[in-house]
Formats: C-alpha cells, structure tokens, sequence
C-alpha cells in the first residue's frame, strides 16, 4: 500500500511534464519544420536567382562573342594592310591569330544561341559572311606573297572585304539589340528575385549564427592547419635558400677558374660586338697592348688610336656577314713597344637564339716570326746578288773558253797543219832514199800530228756540248737508238755483232744531246767487244728506287773497277792507243750532257768479261 501511494505523485508528477515537454517538442518540430520551409523557400529563392543570374550571364556573354567577333575580323583586317604595307611576318601572325578567334567567336556564338532560334537563324547568316569576308582577306595576302604589292590588286580585295563586312555588322546589330532587350527582361526577373530573396535572408539569419559557431570552430581548426602548412613551407624556403647560395658559391667558382684559365692562356682573346667595340679581352691582350685591360674593354680600335682599325672593321664585317670563320689574318698592331705582328682567327658570336651579334678572335704574336722571315728575305736577296755576280763570273769565264776554244780551233790548227805538210814533202820527195829508221820517224810525225788534231776536235766537242743550249722536249728513246744504230752500221756491218734492244720508255731531253750520249755509249761497246765474235751488245732499261735507268752493256775488254771514277773525266783512258784508239773526250762528253740533264751516269765492269754503262734523266719517273 505504501509503494503504490508513493508511486502515483511520480506517475502526476510524469503527466504534468508532459505537456510541457510535448509543447517544447512540437516547438522543435515546428521551428524544424519553419527552418526547412524558409530554407525550401530561400533555396528555392536561390536558385531562381541563380537562373535568372545565368541568363544574364549568357546574354553578357552573347554580347562579347559578338564584340570580340567584330573586333577579331576589324585585327584581320589591320594585320592584313600591316602585312601589304611592310611584307613582315609578324603582321601575317597578327592577321592569322585574328582569324583564329573569329573563327572560334563565331563558333561560340552558335552554342550560345541555340536556345533562341531567332538569334540561331541570324548567326548561321553570319557564318558564310565571317567565312567569305576571311577569304577575302586570305586571297589577298596571297597575292601579295605571290606578286608583291600591285595597288590596284590590293584595293580591289578591300572594296570587296568592306562590302562583305557591311551585312556582317547589320546582323551583328541587329543580334545586339536582341539581346539588349532580352538583357532588360531578365534584369527584371533578377531584381525580383533579389527581393524575394533579401526576405528569405532575413529569416535565415538566425540559422547563420548558429552555423556561425560551427564556422567559427572549423576556421578555428583550418587555421591551425594553415599555420602548420606555413611552418613547412618556411623551412623548405630555407632549404632552398641554402641550396640556391650553394650553387651559387659552385658557379663562382666556376666563373673564377674559368677567369683564370682566359687570362693565363697565352693567346690573344677578344669579343667584339656588332659595332666593333671590344666587350671582353684577356689578360694577354692587355699586355700585347701594353694598355689596361680596364681602358680597353667598351672602345673601338679607332678610339684606342690604331692606325689599322678600318683593316680590321673589314675582316670582321666580313665574318658577320657570311657568318663563316676567317683564319689565318696576317695584321699588324701598335702597342706601347711598337709594331707587333699577329696571326688571328676570327670566328661569329652568336647569341642564344642564334643571331649574329659579334665577333670572336684568337690571335698569336708572330713578330719573331715575321723578323726571322725578313731575315731570311734579306739573306735569299743577298744570296741572288751573290748568284748573279757568281752567274757574271760564270758567263766570263765561259767566255774565257770560248776565246780559248777559238785559239786551239785556229792558232794551234795552223802550225800542226804545217808540221803535217812538211812531213808528207819530206816522205815523197825521199821517199826513195830515205832509212827505215827515217821512215818510221816520218810515219811517228804523221801518226802524232793526226792524234793531236783529234785531241784537238775531241776538245772542243766537249767545250760545245758543255755550252749548247738545252731544249728538252719529248723524246722516243727506242726511236732514237734506232736511228743512232742506223748511223753506227756502217762500223760493224763486217763483223758478228748481236745487238739487242728492249724496252725503252720515252723521256724527257734535249733530242740531240741524248743521241750523242747512246751515239758515244754504243760506239764504245761496238769498239772495245771487237775482239768478240760474236759481239753482245745490249741496250734496255730497267725501274729504280722510283726512276728509269738506261743502260748499254756490252761482253768486250772491261775494265778494273778500281779505276772507275777516272772513266768521265777528259783525256783519261784505260787503255793505250795501241789496244784501242780514242781520245779519252767521248764519256767526259756523255758524262756532262747527262749531268746537264740533272741525271747520273756510272758503270760496273770486269776485265775481260765486259761492262754496262747506267745513266738517267731528270724526269723519267714510273
């Protein structure tokens, strides 16, 4: 009993709060339901506002599509007469970006307008205008690439390009005024909106300070973010700062080195701009110059004073017009030590995208150089005046033969004739009564007297054959020995003589002089193989160490090497005159022709087994 009289004011006590609480529920719930009605309305408000917004957005942008269309084909324009008047391509990419955006202009305009089939209709009349009034203008610039400037040309495409624009900008105005008016319409509907929406914001704004603590809160918590982020980038700005002034050190020490190897080089290095002033020398130019280096860079040569500043200009406009290096510049200059001479190789400077902007030089000083070949230039002229009064010597002297030849020709001739006559007198007059011993003396004088007018005309063949002109020209060596053996025959057409000839190539020679070297070569191979029979003789040549050698060989009387280098020398012989008749003045006359020739003559032999005589001649190479 006394449970359930204690239970039931708990039980009053629940009925009597419930109301209240039902009160503070429905309370709740209508300010809930309020809340989602006014944010239905605002939102509702919103997104009429947002459309009504949307359309006067896209009635904005209408009106700059067309704006930028009238204003792209007015820059068409203009890069087209910029591009006739001046012919530069930067006008041709003005005019060909115009295009682009007219073109894309025109087809933002048909997306814009496909909700309005009026201003749809009206931009596909606009499209076939905006293509031809391009053409037009395409056709034109065409014209001018092709043919140039022809005025009258030019002046017809613009009367069409102005008479194609004329329905372009009716059209376009009459889309303005289109859209002006529905401009106006939805302004309306925007500003009515606006207010329906001013309202609903009201009512909203007690949900704002609500939402204004959580916002408070979550701006709280981004700003911790925030300055967590800040931290983060701060010490990566240093890390970059440590890294930029690190590589910046590394670049330093880069540019040092690279100081240090242009100044220690020992060639002259300079760059030069397009106006000839120096930007940059080395520190071997300065002391080539004798001149600072900080009072040289920035200066032409004129205003440094060199007398030799146009030479240079030239050489170096020269460079920068055919943009190809000029090496080997052989050019003077004045320094504080006067005149020094250097070797320069001048090359372009470049910059980054290619153009020319200067000149680059490398230059050696050669003045010791250029002094040791003055020297040598005075030495070679001294030379050729010591040659030329060597020549005078040689000419007198020459001279002094000639004279000398013409006494032995006429002074000693005379006297030997005489001593002949007298002999032969005194043989025929006593003929009858004269000794044997007397006879024999008679015979001695005669025999002598006929021996020394050989040595005489054995002389002075050898004086003419020394001093004859020589004229070489091409010679049939084989040719040639044939008609020496032609001349020969008559000597040994009694005797057994087999006579081979091989293969002789042609040369380059004097014709006459080298038929008397086989003439004497090949008579003394027929006379000293007379004791043969049958005689071998055998003319041929052969390759050697780059060159001909002729040789005539025979199987007669030899001779002892050991008196080979007597063999060309006048009046020296091998063998007594009782052996072999002769002079001793035929192989000193085959020696000085072929000497004449620039060649050289020798021979092998062995006594009693024969000899070969080898000779060649300057020029006759394989």
């Amino acid at each position: 009993m006394s449970a359930e009289i204690q239970n039931e004011p708990r039980e009053e006590k629940v009925r009597a709060q419930s109301p209240k609480e039902r009160r503070i529920l429905w309370g709740l719930v209508l300010a809930f339901a309020v809340l989602v009605f006014v944010s239905f309305m605002l939102m509702d408000s919103v997104t009429k506002q947002r459309r009504t917004t949307d359309w006067v957005a896209h009635t904005h942008n209408v009106l700059s599509q067309l704006d930028l269309l009238v204003h792209s084909l007015t820059d068409a324009e203009n890069g087209r007469r910029g591009f006739l008047l001046s012919g530069q391509d930067r006008y041709l990419r003005h005019h060909q970006n115009a295009v682009e955006r007219a073109q894309n202009a025109l087809q933002e305009l048909r997306v814009l307008t496909k909700d309005s089939p009026k201003q749809s209709g009206a931009c596909e009349q606009l499209g076939p205008l905006v293509h031809q009034r391009l053409t037009i203008s395409t056709n034109s610039i065409k014209a001018r690439q092709e043919s140039g400037l022809d005025t009258a040309t030019q002046m017809t495409f613009t009367e069409e390009g102005q008479k194609a624009m004329e329905p372009i900008r009716q059209i376009v105005a009459q889309m303005n005024a289109e859209e002006n008016h529905l401009l106006k319409e939805r302004r309306a509907r925007q500003k009515k909106s606006a207010d329906g929406a001013n309202g609903l914001a009201v009512l909203a704004s007690g949900l704002s300070l609500a939402l204004f603590a959580g916002l408070s809160i979550l701006l709280s918590r981004e700003n911790r973010r925030r300055r967590r982020a800040e931290e983060g980038l701060q010490q990566t700005n240093r890390q970059l700062e440590q890294r930029v002034q690190q590589r910046m050190a590394e670049l330093s020490q880069q540019r040092r080195e690279l100081q240090l190897i242009f100044d220690t080089v020992p060639a002259i290095i300079f760059y030069k701009d397009s106006h000839h002033r120096l930007l940059r020398i080395n520190q071997a130019s300065a002391r080539c110059f004798g001149i600072p280096r900080e009072q040289l860079e920035g200066r032409t040569d004129k205003e440094i004073g060199s007398p030799h500043a146009d030479r240079y200009y030239r050489d170096e406009e020269e460079v920068m017009n055919t943009g190809q290096p000029k090496l080997g510049i052989i050019e003077p200059v004045e320094t504080a030590g006067g005149t020094r001479w250097l070797q320069t190789d001048k090359f372009p400077y470049r910059d980054e995208a290619g153009r020319i902007v200067g000149v680059i030089g490398f230059a050696m000083d050669i003045t010791e150089r250029k002094q040791a070949e003055e020297e040598v230039r005075k030495l070679n002229a001294d030379l050729e005046r010591r040659v030329a009064e060597r020549t005078a010597e040689l000419k007198a002297a020459n001279d002094e033969l000639e004279a000398f030849s013409y006494s032995i020709s006429h002074d000693l001739r005379a006297p030997l004739r005489a001593v002949n006559g007298f002999a032969q007198i005194l043989a025929k007059q006593l003929g009858p009564n004269l000794s044997p011993e007397m006879a024999l003396s008679l015979e001695r004088i005669r025999a002598s007297g006929k021996n020394m007018g050989e040595l005489i005309d054995g002389l002075l063949a050898f004086s003419r054959f020394s001093r004859q002109p020589l004229l070489k020209v091409p010679v049939d060596a084989e040719a040639l020995v044939q008609q020496v053996l032609g001349d020969l025959r008559p000597e040994f057409a009694q005797r057994r003589v087999d006579i081979e000839v091989g293969k002789l190539p042609p040369c380059e020679a004097d014709p006459t002089l080298l038929q008397q070297v086989f003439t004497n070569l090949i008579s003394n191979a027929l006379k000293y193989s007379r004791q043969r029979d049958p005689a071998v003789i055998k003319i041929d040549s052969r390759p050697e160490n780059g060159e001909h050698v002729y040789f005539v060989q025979d199987n007669g009387a030899g001779f002892d090497m050991e008196y080979a280098t007597r063999l060309f020398q006048v009046f020296q012989r091998l063998h007594t005159t009782e052996e072999f008749e002769g002079t001793g003045v035929g192989l000193a006359i085959v020696h000085r022709i072929v000497h004449r020739h620039g060649g050289r003559i020798w021979a092998e032999a062995q006594v009693g087994r024969g000899a070969t005589f080898y000779f060649t001649l300057d020029g006759v190479s394989r």
